[in-house]
């Protein structure tokens, strides 16, 4: 399990924050400079992201309907911003990263591949 460094960097009051904590992990930058980011481009704090965000960030996401056991499978090496219905959270190398255990019977709704 991993919060995004949420915690360290003192964000205890934060919710509906996993756009935030997912692109901290898979950009590996300190949460701070994504909740940053992610406020200069319109979200509020403790308020869900909204797909305009993602956009003006330029993440375009692919459509899915697979399970992440499935996903791991068909995409075993990389990192990828995925989410579930009202949910986001990162795989990279064929591993979950999200502040709670992942089911591998998730289904994954869209993905975005990091570069």
């Amino acid at each position: 399990m991993h919060d995004g460094g949420r915690i360290g960097d003192g964000f205890t009051n934060e919710k509906l924050d996993c756009a935030v904590r997912a692109y901290a992990i898979a950009y590996e930058m300190p949460y701070s400079d994504a909740h940053d980011l992610f406020e200069k481009m319109g979200r509020q704090s403790r308020h869900r992201t909204s797909w305009d965000i993602y956009n003006k960030l330029g993440m375009w996401f692919t459509n899915a309907s697979i399970s992440l056991k499935e996903f791991i499978k068909n995409f075993p090496e990389g990192t990828f911003y995925v989410c579930k219905r009202g949910h986001a959270f990162v795989v990279k190398n064929g591993v979950a990263f999200d502040a709670e255990a992942v089911s591998g019977r998730v289904k994954i709704k869209k993905y975005f591949r990091v570069k």
